[in-house]
């Protein structure tokens, strides 16, 4: 009940907040510590750059049938459109229902290459969606 209640003034709060003409949004990287924003910025250091190569190498390894998503896709994934990557999860007419980028991926996975899909959140998906 709480939930529904604080729902309304949230919305309101944040609809406040993006017609004021000084609202700046901020970056999340701005409440880092200095030590964390490094880190980030260095692609040796961060954690998370061993997922982005695990995706680009999974991009490129052809399945058993010798296809890859590169070969849809171009190599480094010059053929995604970026902007409509960036509006998921989106609403699906095909699937009738609101898909997340990693449905999608698996929905292309399955389909047009017909492989068995992957478990929602496995380190493979992860890996391709980053």
């Amino acid at each position: 009940m709480i939930r529904w209640t604080l729902l309304p003034a949230l919305l309101a709060a944040a609809a406040a907040q993006a017609w004021d003409p000084g609202f700046e949004p901020v970056s999340g990287s701005a409440f880092l510590s200095e030590e964390t924003r490094q880190m980030q910025e260095d692609e040796f250091a961060n954690p998370g750059m061993e997922t982005v190569e695990y995706g680009r190498k999974l991009f490129h390894r052809p399945d058993e049938e010798g296809h890859s998503c590169a070969d849809c896709h171009g190599a480094e994934g010059v053929r995604l459109d970026k902007r409509r990557i960036a509006t998921f999860p989106r609403y699906s007419e095909e699937q009738e229902r609101p898909v997340t980028l990693q449905e999608q991926i698996n929905i292309c996975w399955e389909e047009r290459m017909d492989n068995f899909p992957y478990v929602y959140d496995c380190r493979e998906l992860v890996g391709l969606e980053t």
